[in-house]
């Protein structure tokens, strides 16, 4: 039987209820560019007019710039979700539209081979006398990263790798394992990793800024029959049905090959 993730995997988040995005009935103008939109425009990062005020507003502990790929669609991307949310800390650009960075006070979240973690570069931060002012986030699948980071703007940042977290992102990395997480995830652990860092303790401020994620998590979830959808099932790397199956029937070919299987192996010449 196919084991499931769970039905709400926040549950136990202080996240503001989701009964005003239940509410609504259908898509409405942008209240900027006009365009039809359902809870938020992605690309003028405002919310629809029924939920203006009514959804939460997080406050940051840094600034956040998120760089996204040219090649990610607006409209999936969950960085949305961050500048919508907290639009006071959240800058998102596309590239080659970078910014120009401070090392003394910037932080790149990737998880480079010189990566340290959230709370031992924050400290070395501190012990410096440096402020950490801001973080920045690569809006991009795995396989687009290097585009990036070869820009001249993150050359010399210090790098930083969360904790190992677990997706719940249901448009998962084909091939890549759980704990590859979505942009706006990333948002999140790190900003609860760095209040935990200099604060022994973490009270929920930011749980928020998974408002959205969740609510489209849940809606997913029920919509898609769960055990339908493979983002949904608890393997540590997710694999399509039908590789899955060529990677059985390859191996049981190879196994008749060389000897490494039950028909050709010791188990049957065992007395």
């Amino acid at each position: 039987m196919t084991s499931l993730q769970p039905a709400e995997p926040f549950k136990h988040l202080n996240i503001s209820s989701a009964e005003v995005l239940e509410r609504l009935t259908g898509r409405s103008p942008c209240p900027k560019c006009h365009k039809s939109r359902m809870y938020f425009c992605y690309n003028c990062l405002v919310p629809v007019d029924a939920l203006t005020g009514k959804i939460p507003h997080v406050r940051l502990p840094v600034e956040v710039e998120i760089v996204k790929h040219p090649g990610e669609t607006n409209g999936k991307s969950t960085a949305v979700h961050a500048a919508v949310l907290a639009p006071d800390d959240v800058t998102l650009r596309t590239y080659p539209d970078v910014g120009s960075y401070d090392p003394d006070e910037t932080v790149l979240v990737f998880p480079d081979s010189s990566a340290g973690s959230v709370a031992d570069v924050s400290a070395e931060f501190s012990a410096a006398g440096r402020p950490l002012r801001r973080a920045l986030f690569l809006d991009c699948t795995w396989n687009q990263c290097r585009r990036l980071l070869d820009s001249d703007q993150l050359h010399g940042l210090r790098c930083v790798q969360l904790r190992q977290h677990e997706t719940r992102f249901w448009r998962y990395q084909r091939g890549k394992p759980r704990t590859h997480l979505a942009t706006i995830e990333a948002v999140y652990y790190f900003v609860r990793e760095l209040q935990e860092s200099r604060h022994d303790t973490y009270g929920g401020e930011f749980d928020d800024l998974l408002f959205f994620f969740d609510h489209f998590y849940r809606t997913v979830f029920r919509s898609r029959a769960a055990g339908s959808l493979w983002a949904y099932r608890t393997e540590d790397t997710w694999v399509r049905p039908s590789e899955r199956a060529r990677q059985n029937s390859d191996s049981e070919e190879a196994g008749g090959r060389d000897g490494s299987g039950v028909t050709n192996g010791q188990s049957e010449r065992a007395p």
